[in-house]
């Protein structure tokens, strides 16, 4: 970088080095990149994915880099589910909580019109649902 690298080229397969030392857990490359102006530079459905992913996963890290790259917070997968969708189905409050401190939108609606809260009642996460109530009520949540 110092030498004048384009830290937004991307590889064969449209890759960008940010989004190589994301997945890559290198937090000193995503620092570096981001510094001298990097971008993720997903798609859509990539952005979905690589988030879906992480939260699935329970990499919070991964998730925590992916949002420092200002991944689309809001990108849905091919069922319309975003990462707080997986977050609030896999009962991952660490992850809901990222993503609603990074922005997420917890009213949009999967192809079967169910919200994250939705996807919390449906497998009885009693503190998904307390966190989520919290919202609705004010209540500083960090």
């Amino acid at each position: 970088m110092e030498y004048g690298a384009d830290p937004n080229l991307k590889d064969v397969h449209g890759n960008s080095a940010l989004y190589e030392a994301t997945k890559n857990n290198n937090d000193n490359v995503v620092e570096i990149v981001l510094k001298h102006g990097g971008e993720l530079s997903l798609s859509r459905s990539l952005s979905a994915s690589a988030l879906c992913n992480a939260v699935y996963e329970g990499d919070i890290k991964c998730l925590e880099r992916l949002l420092k790259g200002n991944v689309e917070i809001n990108a849905t997968d091919y069922d319309k589910r975003t990462a707080a969708h997986i977050a609030a189905s896999e009962g991952n409050l660490a992850a809901l909580k990222l993503l609603v401190n990074a922005g997420a939108d917890l009213s949009l609606k999967d192809r079967w019109g169910n919200t994250a809260r939705c996807e919390a009642e449906r497998v009885q996460n009693g503190s998904v649902l307390v966190f989520l109530d919290t919202l609705n009520q004010g209540i500083d949540y960090s």
